[in-house]
């Protein structure tokens, strides 16, 4: 397909809409139509007219009820907004109609995950794989699902799944190698980054995540060679998720997934489900110095009692 212009005026996206509508009166281009629509709400969505791509949607949507594409587009573009119960109403709708179809079953997974219901989308993205499992969504989604849950050995296994049907897979080779920072092995993670950050597509977060890698390889190599390794087991590396647009911030200190846009993935993969790990350091916390005792001045008002500090 030709590619389509980065910006595009509201006026423009107007003309588009009305030359479609004239071009597709009669029955027979109803498929050209939503193909043309859908082109549109692409185009629009890429000028960052959010706005004008889910109106176009949601017209769209309503006239197709039993169009598996049209119905998963109107719902990501909805959880990309922010409307996640819109979103995931569009779903569960369609999926009523179309019971146990993959595609919407993929859509639900992406939706759990923004969620915060890992569990959730791990059965989700699970049948989807039993049934296909060359569906690289799906198989994708579920490493992430896997890492969200702490079973990272699954979750390698699933990105590897992915790499041997793509092996310049960014967002599999990306979640590979911080889910080996998540399990412990730093020092597997930074060749992998290393090699992705060398790509012309790469994305700067990737480059922030090999910085994070690094670090936990170098501290993780000076605590074992240090004279008191051996006294004391090293501390566990912490780490908490940071979040990147349009992922919902999931729980306090939850290591998470997060998203690369979608025109670095190579397959067609909602945004969310294009999953780079970020993290970052947990800082210590920092004690608050206790105040001085106050000195008895003889007088019998009475010191009110300390109220409970929200913040420790």
């Amino acid at each position: 397909m030709a590619s389509l212009p980065p910006l595009l005026t509201r006026t423009s996206l107007c003309a588009l809409l009305l030359a479609s509508a004239a071009g597709c009166a009669g029955g027979g281009q109803r498929g050209a139509d939503a193909a043309s629509r859908l082109r549109i709400a692409s185009v629009a969505e890429a000028s960052g007219q959010t706005d004008v791509a889910i109106s176009v949607l949601t017209s769209l949507a309503g006239t197709a009820p039993d169009n598996v594409e049209v119905q998963a587009r109107y719902a990501r573009a909805l959880a990309r907004s922010g409307r996640i119960a819109e979103a995931e109403a569009v779903v569960s709708q369609t999926l009523r109609r179309k019971p146990g179809d993959p595609v919407m079953l993929t859509e639900l997974g992406r939706i759990r995950l923004l969620e915060g219901r890992a569990a959730d989308a791990a059965e989700a993205f699970g049948a989807v794989v039993a049934a296909r499992p060359r569906e690289l969504g799906a198989v994708l989604g579920q490493g992430i699902a896997q890492d969200l849950l702490g079973r990272h050995p699954e979750a390698q296994a699933s990105y590897r799944a992915v790499l041997a049907a793509d092996p310049q897979h960014m967002p599999a080779l990306n979640n590979l190698a911080l889910s080996m920072v998540l399990a412990g092995d730093p020092g597997g993670a930074v060749p992998v980054l290393q090699r992705l950050a060398t790509r012309a597509d790469a994305p700067p977060r990737v480059r922030n995540n090999l910085s994070v890698a690094q670090a936990a390889a170098g501290d993780r190599v000076a605590r074992l060679s240090s004279p008191v390794a051996a006294a004391s087991p090293p501390p566990e590396p912490r780490f908490a998720e940071r979040a990147l647009p349009p992922v919902a911030a999931p729980a306090a200190r939850a290591p998470a997934l997060a998203a690369v846009p979608d025109q670095i993935a190579t397959t067609t993969l909602a945004a969310y489900t294009g999953g780079v790990v970020a993290m970052e350091p947990i800082p210590d916390r920092r004690q608050r110095p206790k105040p001085a005792p106050i000195a008895s001045s003889g007088r019998a008002n009475p010191i009110p009692a300390p109220q409970p500090d929200s913040a420790q």
